[in-house]
């Protein structure tokens, strides 16, 4: 939150601080430490001046996001199609109860949680999560 409400400031950090900061923030995503090499991986667009600098721009926007997410709120009882969504317990980045908001407003809408995971369920859970998207697919294939 603070960076995003100073991403002018942040953007001028030394890159060997941001580079922590970011590895930091990068790895809370997950429930456990990410691997050295994915969290590389993750990292690496965001570092450099230009990435540095898209980096906190994001953060910035994503602060904006909260009032874009309540205009849309009606229209999410719209949703004509089948939705499923998929939480970590253990989510640093959107808390879980926002996903038991939205499954309560949109129409047919599963909600899925896993406990000991965070945002990364792709990497937290990668095989339950794989069995959830099938089972999900399957049953609402045309």
């Amino acid at each position: 939150r603070l960076a995003g409400d100073h991403a002018d400031v942040f953007s001028q950090l030394p890159e060997e601080l941001h580079a922590r900061l970011l590895r930091d923030y990068i790895n809370s995503a997950s429930f456990h430490d990410l691997p050295s090499d994915l969290l590389d991986a993750l990292a690496a667009p965001w570092l450099g001046v230009a990435g540095q600098s898209a980096f906190y721009r994001q953060l910035e926007q994503r602060r904006a996001d909260g009032a874009y997410i309540e205009r849309m709120r009606s229209r999410y009882t719209t949703i004509q199609m089948p939705v499923l969504i998929s939480a970590g317990i253990d989510d640093n980045w959107v808390p879980v109860r926002r996903s038991h908001e939205f499954t309560e407003l949109v129409p047919d809408c599963e909600l899925a949680t896993f406990d000991n995971a965070g945002h990364l369920l792709q990497v937290d859970r990668p095989a339950q999560l794989t069995a959830l998207l099938l089972d999900f697919l399957d049953r609402h294939a045309p």
